[in-house]
């Protein structure tokens, strides 16, 4: 009876690894990336190496900062995108950020991507951060060790074979590609009209800014600083006619957030470039997301 039982679930195994092979891929990018995206959010809640630096950010740090090309213009360092969507600059990140820093590195830094939205109170929770952190161990486990294994058995949606059969596209089509070093680069065809701003508008309606999530990163700054880790902060680029909304809004004062940051001991930096474009308003597609990191790169090296 036991021989049976292993016969049948080996049978069953080799009967699901090849329909993986065969499965169809679907007219929908983000379809086929499902196991994909799983895997690269639990390798960054899970994230087990030690680098020289660490940004830390929401998803327009997320999409925006490429490590790799940070790399091009500081090659001498290892940085970590440690960045998440809907993320809230706040205690936790900075804890689990900075538990990412090689303590035997010389050259110890953090990059602060600041957006008006990351302090917001309903993102002190990082729901994305313990989402991840928390899935079971089993599947952590085969993310982490069978990334390839966990793709094929991604679910199917009987949906797609229909879909391919008739030519049935999304009206955008999202393209992403995961990178190890913590960066997501994106492209979306078409892109949005930046000038659509009603439903971001109601989606900020009622907010505010909790204060004390500012000053959780001016004394983040301010620790960082007296231990000798140097701490940069940029605000991310995106459509002006967005920020403007966002800071109006939610009421947010650049100028005095900027100086408290400066006498915590922080750096600032001005990053800015006319060409750079976004597919959403909000998030810097691939191409832009890269010159803007070496202009980044640049400038983090002359404020050194």
């Amino acid at each position: 009876m036991l021989d049976r039982t292993f016969q049948t679930l080996g049978l069953a195994l080799l009967g699901v690894v090849a329909f993986a092979q065969i499965k169809p891929s679907s007219p929908e990018p983000i379809e086929n990336v499902r196991a994909r995206e799983t895997a690269f959010y639990i390798d960054k809640a899970h994230q087990r190496s030690q680098f020289d630096g660490v940004i830390i950010g929401d998803s327009r740090a997320l999409r925006g900062v490429s490590t790799e090309a940070l790399a091009d213009e500081l090659p001498n360092l290892r940085i970590y995108n440690f960045a998440f969507n809907s993320a809230g600059l706040g205690d936790l990140l900075y804890r689990e950020g900075e538990k990412l820093l090689d303590p035997a590195s010389s050259a110890q830094f953090v990059v602060l991507a600041p957006t008006t939205l990351t302090f917001q109170p309903w993102k002190r929770a990082n729901e994305m951060f313990h989402e991840y952190r928390n899935k079971a161990r089993d599947q952590v486990w085969l993310y982490q060790n069978l990334p390839t294994l966990a793709e094929h058995l991604q679910p199917l949606s009987p949906s797609i074979y229909i879909r391919r059969a008739y030519d049935i596209r999304p009206a955008k089509l999202l393209e992403q590609d995961f990178r190890p070093d913590g960066w997501i680069a994106t492209r979306q065809m078409p892109v949005d009209d930046p000038s659509e701003l009603a439903k971001h508008r109601e989606y900020l309606a009622g907010n505010v800014i909790d204060p004390v999530l500012v000053q959780e990163m001016m004394s983040q700054t301010r620790a960082w600083t007296a231990r000798g880790i140097r701490v940069f902060a940029f605000a991310p680029p995106a459509d002006r006619t967005r920020l403007a909304m966002e800071d109006s809004v939610l009421g947010f004062d650049w100028q005095g957030f900027r100086e408290s940051f400066v006498a915590a001991g922080g750096r600032w930096l001005e990053v800015s470039a006319s060409d750079l474009k976004t597919y959403d308003g909000s998030h810097l597609d691939a191409d832009s997301a890269r010159r803007m990191s070496r202009i980044l790169a640049r400038e983090i090296a002359k404020a050194w």
